[in-house]
């Protein structure tokens, strides 16, 4: 079975097996964020003597594991909301005025 999930791999062309493993990269290190702040979160409540998070569970079962995805969700459905009288290009345009010049600082790291 590994041999031919390994010359299926290999028969793929350079970029299909790029993508793949940008986006398997991707998802652990999403993943593990998700998880880094779960932990955070626990440590947090327990240093301030208190429950942490612990309200979203997955099947009834591990107590704050669902907790990360759930903050995702609300932050996906969240509405935008524009001042009236603000101009509405600018107003969508200025984060990606301050998120530009620091990831083009990334760009010529090889």
């Amino acid at each position: 079975m590994l041999e031919t999930l390994a010359t299926t791999w290999l028969s793929l062309p350079d970029y299909a097996r790029s993508t793949a493993w940008i986006l398997v990269i991707t998802v652990v290190l999403i993943v593990c964020v998700a998880l880094l702040t779960l932990w955070e979160r626990k440590v947090i409540g327990w240093m301030q003597l208190r429950r942490g998070p612990n309200r979203v569970r997955i099947f009834g079962l591990l107590p704050g594991v669902g907790q990360p995805f759930a903050d995702v969700i609300k932050l996906l459905v969240k509405e935008v909301i524009i001042p009236a009288n603000s101009n509405k290009f600018l107003f969508r345009l200025a984060p990606i005025i301050a998120l530009v010049p620091a990831l083009a600082a990334w760009a010529v790291i090889p």
